[in-house]
């Protein structure tokens, strides 16, 4: 469980005057809360499943996800293992996307409240050769498949939160 407070102001001095403009505005508390359950099961001496879920839970916008994994491995010698495993999995942005906002008339408005957390789809093999001991070489081919992913575009281009470093956007969309 994760308690987080959030306080921004994003301002630009403008000119001689340096007159200050604030062009965003965030502010708020919201919860974080995340479970994960496994299940490992010896199919056979050379074969094992291993599966399960992460629950994940964002209380600003009332947004969760269930995420379920499973993984297989095979060993075909003591020293030769194979792997395969797959999930879905979701990421919380920056609290600045959910609770920035603005003042419009008086009434503050927060467009990002209700977005989506960014999900990924992954799919991972590998092989692992072990030498001696503990020392082992192991090489992995990864997939990954993106998708609700907040992105913002405009006549300059697109805006997306998983390149961000600097400016919060007023609105996002889930692609």
């Amino acid at each position: 469980y994760s308690l987080i407070h959030f306080d921004l102001v994003d301002a630009w001095r403008i000119g001689q005057a340096n007159t200050v403009t604030n062009n965003y505005t965030a502010d708020g508390t919201t919860s974080q809360v995340q479970l994960y359950s496994q299940w490992r099961y010896r199919l056979t001496e050379k074969l094992t499943l291993n599966t399960g879920f992460h629950f994940n839970i964002l209380t600003a916008g009332n947004q969760y996800n269930i995420e379920p994994r499973l993984s297989l491995q095979y060993k075909l010698s003591s020293k030769h293992i194979f792997s395969f495993a797959t999930g879905l999995y979701s990421r919380v942005e920056p609290m600045a996307f959910y609770l920035v906002g603005y003042y419009d008339g008086g009434e503050y408005i927060q467009p990002n409240k209700n977005l989506e957390l960014s999900k990924a789809y992954h799919a991972v093999t590998g092989y692992e050769f072990r030498f001696f001991g503990s020392f082992r070489f192991k090489t992995e081919v990864y997939v990954q498949y993106l998708y609700d992913v907040p992105v913002k575009e405009n006549d300059k281009g697109r805006f997306s939160a998983i390149i961000s470093d600097v400016r919060y956007p007023t609105f996002l969309l889930n692609n």
